[in-house]
Formats: structure tokens, sequence, C-alpha cells
């Protein structure tokens, strides 16, 4: 579960990357299919949207995993499904869904988006089988009515359009805000995230503008740092990583040359080498 914001993980964006979304943002033909929005705050949401993944992807590479971008479907407006990486990990690939908010202006602490928040994602069918194997939450530390009313002023004063270059985009609305302000603030997997929807069926569901939307607590979710070891093969129960071979604790250990991984507990006594390698888990800077 997430206790409080000293579980989030703030990550690693830089002014090239912002500079990049902003350009794939341009260069793919999207449908906002959510409400109807400023070009430029649209824009935003889509920048946005592909910084998720960034940063994602490089806290995953770090942890010895290897990701891969799912290109997004313009023919059928990838409606059918939101798949936004597969992830490589111990002799399996996992699907991934990463959704991206700003903070709410009713709720702007962290304390609150943990209480009151959700992890949402597109409520396609009426089956709550789902298709994807992950969902992570990243915020962004604007809120949500204060950013788009300065967005469409900014827009209004200057005229400066989704067809700018990239760089005057960047300078123009502040895009630099993002290098310090993403944070990875929760993930499930699929099968805690399904166990949810059933066990809560009034209050599963979520709607705004043309959509509605399956919906998880926060707080019910699991702490980012488990997420590169689920993906090496363990299973995260109660908070606590399960050896992929028989399925006891793991515990964190330093090999002789100093590199750190998680060993099974069993094995002083049955002998098992389940274990998991990797590096240190990056941490939010400053903490």
């Amino acid at each position: 579960m997430i206790r409080n914001e000293d579980d989030f993980i703030k990550l690693d964006i830089t002014e090239e990357d912002i500079i990049s979304a902003i350009e794939k943002a341009q260069a793919v033909r999207f449908i906002d299919n959510l409400r109807d929005r400023h070009p430029m705050v649209s824009m935003e949401s889509k920048v946005r949207g592909y910084l998720g993944e960034t940063g994602i992807i490089k806290l995953l590479t770090v942890n010895g995993l290897r990701c891969i971008q799912v290109p997004y479907d313009e023919a059928r407006g990838n409606d059918l499904c939101d798949i936004d990486l597969a992830v490589q990990g111990s002799g399996r690939v996992m699907t991934m869904e990463i959704k991206t908010s700003l903070r709410p202006d009713r709720w702007p602490e962290f304390s609150q988006i943990i209480e009151q928040c959700d992890i949402k994602f597109i409520k396609r069918t009426d089956h709550i089988d789902l298709d994807r194997d992950v969902f992570v939450q990243i915020y962004f530390l604007p809120l949500t009515n204060e950013n788009d009313r300065q967005t469409v002023d900014i827009a209004q004063r200057t005229g400066v359009g989704p067809t700018a270059d990239a760089r005057t985009i960047y300078e123009t609305y502040g895009y630099s805000k993002f290098i310090n302000g993403t944070f990875f603030v929760a993930w499930i997997d699929k099968q805690s995230q399904v166990g949810y929807l059933r066990r809560f069926p009034g209050r599963n569901t979520y709607h705004i503008g043309y959509r509605d939307f399956w919906k998880s607590g926060i707080k019910y979710a699991r702490q980012p740092r488990q997420l590169a070891l689920y993906l090496h093969g363990g299973t995260v129960a109660d908070g606590v990583l399960k050896c992929p071979r028989c399925g006891a604790p793991m515990k964190l250990r330093t090999a002789r040359d100093g590199r750190q991984f998680y060993g099974c507990t069993n094995f002083p006594s049955s002998g098992c080498k389940g274990s998991v390698n990797m590096e240190t888990v990056q941490t939010p800077a400053g903490r």
C-alpha cells in the first residue's frame, strides 16, 4: 500500500526529453476523445503522456529491464486498448498502461492525493477482464485548472499554437516545470486491479467528458519501488517480494563484488537459488 509521499519516485526528465515529447505529440494525429479542450491544453496533455513513458522507461532500464514503446494506432485511434509499453523481464513480456495526471485543485497535497484519488483508465467494455498486465500512475506538480487557465491565457496572448517550433513551445509555455515535477506515484498489477474492481462494484467507475473510467484507490496500490522487482519475475504480496522459484520472501543481499540483489530466504535451508539481479532502485532526488 502507498503510505505517504516518501513512497513516490521523482522521475528523471530532462529538457531534451521534453523537446522530444513535443515533437512526438506534433507528429502523431491524436484524437482527443476525453472532452473539448483548447488545442494547447490538449497538446500539453499529449506531451505529459510521452514524458510519463520516457520517465518509466529510464527507471526500468536502470534496473535491468528492456522496454518497447507500443506505437499509437492512428487508424483506429487506439480505442480498443491502451498499451503504452511492453516490458521484457525474466523470461516474460508484460504490457503496461501509463496514466498521467496533474494535481487536482481540490486536493493539491500529495497526502490528499493518496487518500482521495485513484488510478483511472478508460472503461472500454463492461467486462472487468483486462488486457494489460500493469497499470502505472504518474502525477505532475502543476494544478489542473490553474495550469489549463494559464495555458489558454498564454496561447491567446502569444498566438503560439501546436504547430510552432518545439523549442518555442517549450519556452513560451514554461515546460521546464516538468523537469523537477514528474512523480511516479503508484502502480497495480492486473490481478489486484481486477480483484479491486470486483470487490467494490458500486465504487469502481468514474465519468468525465465523453468517457467512463475504471478506477481503484491509489492508497490500495503498490509502491513504485516494487515495480522493477515485480517485472523481474518476483511477485509482490502485502508489500513483500516473493521468490520467482518457490514463492518464499526475498531479502536484499550484497554479493562479494558489491552488487546488490534480492535472494530467496529459503537458500540456507533448501538451497533455492531464486534471485533478482538488479541495480539499486532509483529514488526521488533529495530524499
